[in-house]
Formats: C-alpha cells, structure tokens, sequence
C-alpha cells in the first residue's frame, strides 16, 4: 500500500487506506471487510525493435566476456535487435463497484502492469544490449575458432573452406531474432476498492468503464460477509468485448 501511495500520491483512497493499515482500524462490530481486487484490461506484449549499443552496454559485455576467455569487443558493433514492450490499446480503465444494486464508486489503479514493464525495461537496457553483443562476439569467435582448426585461415587452398565459414557465420549473426516470449495472460492494471458491510450475504454487480462511461455489461457474484473477517472478490475483465468473470474466496 505504501507503494501505491507514492505511485499515486493525488489518491484520496489509497491515502486513506494507508492511514487505516496505520493506525490498526478494522470493520466495526457486525461487520466485515469486502476487497475486490480487479484484473483490468490487456497486459503488455514483446514485439522486435533494435537498439543501438550505448558505452554502457558495451561495459557489460566486456565484463562478461573477460570471464568467458580471450575475447576482444569490435570497435563498433551494428545495432542489436531486442524484444521491446508494446502496450495494449486502453478499452476498460476502471470497474463501477455497486453492492445490492447501490452504486458506491470505482476500483483504484494501484498497479499498471505496463508502465512497471517499460519502466523496468529501460532500467534493464545495458544489461540487455550487453549480452546480446556478448552473444554476438562468442559467435563470431566460434567461427574464427572453426576457421582456425580447420586451417582455412592458414592454407590457401582452402579458400572455399573460409568462404563456407564466413557465410555460415553471416547467416548464423542475421538469424538473430529477439525472444518474443511474453506472460500473455497478464493483466493491464491491478486494481482495488474496499468497503465494510453488515455481516451477511450480499451481491456484488461489476460494471467496466472507460473515462467516466459504462462500455461493458453488469456482472458479479453473492459475497458472504463474516464478523470481523474479510472476503475477498477477484474479477477480471481484459475488455470491453470480454465478458466479466469474479471468484469470490469462502
């Protein structure tokens, strides 16, 4: 929560619900805490891009290759192609949260699961480049090492032997494909709203918004509500074609 807060310092409901975890309050006698902790929208996928090597990545290749043996990097190295983070289009921003047919307000984005990805990446960028012009320059000194062995970069009647070493190493750096594997199950935002209610049983109606307007249909479940205890409502709506789906714990 307290990382939510900071993400989201402007939240009224965040800074409240910090404030509660603080100071201990829990749902007064007769009643019980209900979290409905939203999946929202389409979570971010990996496409190709390139990447031009920075000196900070070529710092982290050499570190890793000076432990791998006697390497040496390229005065310059040709961009890398790496898998870049692509977000999915915004149809659903946020969940109408209604109890018994009341309307009583909207799940609160506490985690963008795309803007942590991007992020993250970004921080990560040296690293990645880095090991991928590491992996560049093992390659080549395969065939090198090939060439050598074989003694095509001696023996000049083994011209064809070099020619065939040298395009299977063009071949072997332009098959270099970024990897592509993704969660592809991952949400867009983690979302949540609280509220206490009288013990009971009660039906919890969901409803997806974009920028203030309804763009999906009703759905829920009924929600056992204990004294003093919480229950907890998981709903997913990755958008607006989708149809909800909530899982509610006993």
């Amino acid at each position: 929560m307290q990382t939510a807060n900071e993400w989201r310092p402007g939240s009224e409901f965040l800074q409240a619900e910090l404030m509660r975890a603080v100071a201990g309050q829990h749902a007064p006698p007769g009643y019980g805490s209900l979290y409905v902790i939203a999946l929202v929208g389409r979570g971010p996928k990996k496409v190709t891009g390139t990447e031009e090597v920075t000196s900070q990545a070529l710092l982290v290749a050499d570190q890793i290759l000076s432990g791998l043996g006697d390497y040496t990097l390229p005065p310059t190295v040709a961009p890398i192609k790496i898998a870049r983070i692509e977000l999915a289009p915004v149809t659903v921003d946020s969940l109408r949260v209604s109890i018994n047919r009341e309307e009583l307000g909207v799940t609160e984005n506490v985690g963008d699961i795309g803007r942590l990805a991007v992020a993250r990446q970004q921080e990560l960028m040296p690293q990645i480049v880095g090991r991928a012009v590491a992996r560049r320059v093992l390659k080549k000194g395969i065939i090198v090492a090939g060439k050598s062995a074989s003694g095509a970069d001696k023996d000049s009647g083994n011209d064809l032997t070099s020619l065939l070493y040298t395009a299977a190493g063009v071949a072997w750096e332009a098959a270099e494909q970024a990897d592509l594997r993704c969660w592809s199950l991952l949400p867009g935002s983690i979302q949540v709203y609280r509220i206490d209610l009288p013990v009971g049983a009660h039906q919890l109606d969901l409803r997806g918004e974009f920028q203030g307007r309804t763009v999906s249909s009703r759905f829920g479940a009924a929600v056992p509500i204990r004294d003093g205890q919480s229950t907890f409502a998981i709903a997913t709506l990755p958008d607006r074609q989708a149809d909800g789906r909530v899982f509610v714990t006993r």
